[in-house]
């Protein structure tokens, strides 16, 4: 593998979207598995440390002739998936963490490329594999998965075609606070389904609290924003109502509209969260969090006037609470709780947004300041 050594290999991750470790010094490369897939394409593990002491490994897709990312090639979806023809394979462009190819119009392969280790699930593969298996029609039908090693390397799953995500509808869709309501109704719904699938445990506002203190510990904010206070509150509160699994990266760039009703997407959690940390039980409040910080963002970027971004909450909010079942996993009062994750949501941002967007840094540096006034 001359052409394909570990330091060749990390020298080209700089370029690739999906590579989470942009803002890194990238100190170690070795490579830790080499198969073919074709006989001109090598399926490389690359195992990569980085000066913060910190460690990831990327799943590449590799020519070996030119170096060329190879993922997209017809022939090498068939290696990962015999199951599919794949005569076309189409890439989705955009920002995100993994490779997504559209396989003759009615398949997505979504590649996790950035790997666990052997024996590690990867959420977004156990979670809609239990959600589906459970009853809950709202995600795309799983149609296969790669597991090698002990490591979760791919989904397929039913492409839904010509759908809406909600980012798209709420910047170009003047009815999509029509569909609002609807969304709300799907998302409780959800997190009904994943109670019965992963089953539920007392709410923990101490572990909950901390969680947020952690976070805020990875984001130094302006002098003067201090969220401690409200994270306190929380410690404190005796009625946090009941722990489940959730989405853990809930906004409207992870759900589609597709013929009328709405589909949840990716719920392998935030990026930027450990592994252990984005599949631990918490408050389904996290999630409704999540989407209303999504609804502030698109009235944002969007230029929206407040009242479309009231309008937006009032509407998802009163979706949500109209299915019953999901109102005894709640506190008694969900208001001081959800503004905790919301805050605790936006303080996040603010360090994603500082790392990989800097020029959006203020939406949510915004929001911090709003909040805790």
């Amino acid at each position: 593998m001359n052409a394909l050594d570990a330091a060749t290999l990390a020298r080209g991750l700089a370029g690739r979207r999906w590579y989470g470790a942009a803002d890194e010094t990238l100190t170690t490369a070795e490579v830790v598995a080499a198969r073919p897939v074709t006989p001109t394409v090598q399926w490389v593990l690359l195992r990569c440390g980085f000066a913060s002491g910190a460690s990831a490994t990327y799943q590449l897709l590799v020519d070996e002739t030119t170096g060329d990312d190879a993922a997209a090639r017809p022939e090498v979806v068939r290696g990962l998936f015999p199951s599919l023809a794949a005569t076309e394979v189409v890439e989705i462009p955009g920002e995100q963490s993994n490779t997504s190819l559209v396989v003759d119009g009615s398949v997505i392969v979504k590649l996790f490329r950035r790997v666990g280790e052997p024996g590690e699930v990867n959420p977004d593969r156990e979670v809609v594999a239990a959600l589906w298996d459970g009853g809950f029609r709202s995600v795309p039908e799983p149609v296969g998965e790669l597991v090698l090693d002990g490591r979760d390397l791919a989904v397929a799953r039913r492409f839904l075609a010509r759908a809406a995500s909600g980012w798209e509808m709420a910047l170009h869709d003047p009815h999509v606070l029509d569909e609002v309501r609807d969304l709300g109704v799907v998302t409780a719904r959800m997190h009904v389904a994943l109670a019965g699938a992963f089953g539920t445990a007392p709410g923990d506002a101490a572990a909950w609290a901390q969680s947020m203190r952690v976070g805020l510990a990875r984001v130094p904010l302006p002098d003067g924003l201090d969220p401690g206070v409200r994270y306190d509150a929380v410690a404190r509160d005796t009625d946090v109502g009941l722990a489940v699994r959730i989405h853990g990266d809930y906004h409207l760039g992870q759900v589609l509209h597709w013929r009328g009703d709405w589909y949840v997407l990716d719920f392998e959690g935030e990026p930027a969260r450990p592994l252990a940390e984005r599949t631990v039980p918490s408050s389904p409040l996290r999630d409704v969090a999540g989407m209303l910080r999504s609804f502030s963002y698109a009235a944002a970027v969007g230029s929206f006037p407040p009242v479309w971004e009231d309008e937006a909450r009032r509407r998802f909010l009163a979706g949500y609470r109209s299915v019953e079942a999901v109102l005894a996993l709640l506190p008694a009062d969900p208001g001081p709780l959800l503004a905790a994750f919301e805050l605790d949501k936006a303080v996040y941002e603010v360090g994603y947004e500082r790392a990989s967007r800097p020029s959006w840094e203020p939406i949510p540096l915004a929001a911090v300041r709003r909040l805790l006034a």
